[in-house]
């Protein structure tokens, strides 16, 4: 059992080599737990292969930090943001369970505003999104949110976003980010949860444009690599 800065204690389990929130486990994701092996591996791996340095990478959206591990063993940092207190619990646990030391961690949900905002997640699942819509069905609580622009990231090659709906108002949050950063991306971006935010949801991929990027290559169902001009 690990307790967050919010005061809530949380237990967790260990399946596999990995710890996760004690909750009910999905058959799926149990198998990617316990042989090791998870989807987002060959994404990231074709997304690497447009990277021309590996000195800074960033995770959004670490869950229980299967990307993390695997971004870790790339970059010689790796900063990595999960909103979940109790996933980030998790990640954190798992991180010194592999040893590794170029890993910070945020317990942070990255957003386009600094504060409190409503996150919806399943009671099966160990993740979930930001969103000032009223989303019926999930579990609702509320977490701290930040800005990209906030920490002042310098010299970043890599950003991977996964954040289930709300990818746009990451991007949004990261104006001087991506001013001061040319990094690789690699965003999931399914068009049919969109619906999880508000009906004025901004396309992420026209905001990427905006800030100077192209699409380069759909490398999974729903993520791509976007590279700046």
């Amino acid at each position: 059992t690990t307790c967050s800065r919010y005061g809530r204690c949380y237990s967790m389990i260990k399946v596999g080599n990995w710890y996760v929130p004690d909750k009910h486990c999905p058959k799926g994701l149990e198998q990617e737990l316990l042989s090791n092996i998870f989807h987002c591996a060959d994404p990231l791996a074709e997304a690497f292969k447009y990277c021309k340095k590996f000195e800074n990478a960033i995770d959004v959206g670490a869950w229980v930090g299967d990307s993390t591990l695997l971004m870790a063993q790339q970059f010689q940092n790796v900063f990595a943001f999960e909103a979940l207190p109790e996933t980030y619990n998790c990640c954190v646990k798992n991180i010194f369970a592999y040893h590794l030391q170029n890993t910070i961690m945020y317990n942070v949900g990255l957003s386009d505003k600094i504060g409190l905002q409503d996150f919806y997640h399943s009671k099966a699942g160990y993740a979930g999104f930001i969103s000032e819509k009223e989303n019926t069905g999930f579990e609702k609580t509320q977490i701290l949110t930040s800005t990209l622009d906030y920490y002042n990231f310098t010299d970043v090659d890599f950003i991977k976003i996964d954040v289930d709906s709300h990818e746009a108002y990451v991007l949004l949050g990261a104006k001087k980010f991506f001013e001061n950063n040319n990094p690789v991306v690699m965003m999931e971006s399914k068009s049919r949860i969109f619906d999880r935010q508000p009906d004025d949801l901004p396309d992420p991929h026209k905001i990427l444009e905006d800030y100077g990027y192209i699409r380069m290559s759909k490398i999974a169902k729903a993520d791509c690599v976007y590279t700046g001009e």
